[in-house]
């Protein structure tokens, strides 16, 4: 079982941090994002973008490069990959991994 994942890169950058993964039924009221957290989304949804204004990297499972989250990601100068099959299912929350938005590749540390 590989540790890196590969998607499409949306915004270059790296960074290094825990993860923070949202189910699609969770309720996002309740997420608490830390200075060095990794926002790991199932699809693209609007409603994630408030969570970006904490986070240092956004990874979505679907989504086009083109989506308002990933816009919003690139706004904020925020590594972005998209299309990253099976992620939610890879990463738990807490675990550390790796963003690198020149290759698209995430890699669990």
């Amino acid at each position: 079982m590989s540790n890196t994942y590969k998607g499409i890169a949306v915004n270059s950058g790296s960074c290094s941090g825990r993860a923070c993964v949202i189910s699609e039924n969770e309720d996002l009221d309740n997420i608490e994002i830390c200075n060095d957290t990794i926002l790991v989304v199932p699809q693209s949804n609007p409603q994630y973008s408030i969570h970006l204004f904490n986070s240092i990297g956004l990874v979505c499972e679907n989504g086009a490069v083109m989506s308002h989250i990933c816009i919003v990601a690139g706004e904020l100068g925020i590594p972005c990959i998209t299309q990253v099959k099976g992620i939610t299912s890879a990463i738990k929350t807490g675990d550390r991994v790796f963003l690198n938005g020149e290759s698209g590749e995430i890699t669990i540390l």
